[in-house]
């Protein structure tokens, strides 16, 4: 006989079960920050975060402190800034990457889409510029056309997720992987559908971002925050779990929200001049039990017992 083994289907939990309620933190110091519409915060670069304006401005991210001190901008050259309406930060080969999504309505009669990256500079440091070369990806869709402010990087491969932004309570949700780079476009196939339960506060999910863990989405709306167990096959996302209350940020018109680089925070911008940085500290941390597996045809298994005990069974039969 030969034994086969059992493939598993399971998610890990993130670092934090519940969070506190938002506070404001900080206000990000510079006049031309107006509509920040996308958040990152660095891994590399201790307290650095980064951002983007919404349409009108150039292809420029803006690195601040924590407490919104104001430490450069880097400016992507040649590149087209259309409706920049996401930003991620995440793995890209040995190296980390800044992401920019220009995937907002006034693209919405096209039907591609266009990501920006660049590899994640040191910031250039007050009132300095630097520009950098970009790489380009060119996502094109069955259905279009297709407006989206959701733009999250999976921390354990680089793969992208995209959130279309959508007045119904469920939204498609697309993988960009990660070597899709390789050929400068993709034709974006739907990952899954997210159904939302509520009133206004369940539609148009204008931020998104994935648990340093790769074990939860947190996805918002103008009024609504909500958290998805992420779900994995040999590794990738395969999809996403049940959605419960998280937290939001409602000072404004708020559409950008990034984890803390440990996973114990969430922090949002809105658009406004005088540019809110806001915080939602973890207030409860997750056990170390792992989560349940995802449903499949085979058994999900959690203890390395139980997978050792079904290894000596198949050894033993295949000895017969």
């Amino acid at each position: 006989m030969v034994f086969v083994p059992l493939l598993i289907l399971a998610i890990s939990n993130p670092a934090c079960r519940e969070f506190g309620e938002v506070a404001l933190h900080s206000n990000l110091q510079l006049e031309t920050l107006v509509e920040s519409s996308g958040l990152a915060l660095s891994k590399q670069f201790k307290s650095i975060v980064w951002t983007h304006n919404d349409s009108g401005d150039g292809p420029i991210f803006y690195a601040f402190t924590l407490a919104g001190e104001a430490m450069g901008q880097v400016e992507l050259d040649g590149v087209s800034a259309a409706d920049w309406e996401g930003m991620a930060i995440g793995p890209c080969g040995e190296q980390t990457c800044l992401y920019a999504g220009d995937i907002g309505s006034s693209r919405r009669e096209a039907s591609e889409m266009l990501i920006w990256r660049i590899v994640e500079p040191r910031p250039p440091g007050p009132g300095q510029s630097l520009s950098l070369q970009a790489e380009r990806l060119v996502v094109s869709f069955e259905d279009p056309p297709f407006d989206a402010e959701g733009l999250a990087a999976d921390p354990q491969n680089g793969d992208l997720i995209l959130i279309e932004k959508s007045l119904a309570p469920i939204f498609r949700a697309y993988r960009l992987p990660a070597d899709a780079w390789q050929s400068g476009s993709y034709a974006a196939e739907i990952l899954d559908r997210i159904q939302l339960h509520g009133g206004l506060e369940a539609s148009l999910v204008t931020q998104a971002d994935i648990d340093p863990s790769g074990a939860e989405l947190f996805i918002g709306t103008y009024s609504g925050g909500f958290l998805l167990p992420v779900l994995r096959r040999d590794g990738r996302i395969s999809g996403f779990g049940e959605a419960k209350a998280g937290p939001i940020y409602g000072q404004g018109q708020c559409e950008a929200a990034a984890y803390g680089v440990d996973g114990l925070s969430l922090w949002f911008t809105c658009e406004a001049a005088d540019t809110p940085l806001a915080v939602a500290r973890c207030a409860e941390l997750n056990s170390s039990e792992p989560a349940p597996a995802e449903s499949c045809s085979c058994s999900g298994v959690g203890s390395g017992w139980w997978l050792l005990f079904v290894w000596l069974l198949g050894r033993k039969r295949g000895s017969v």
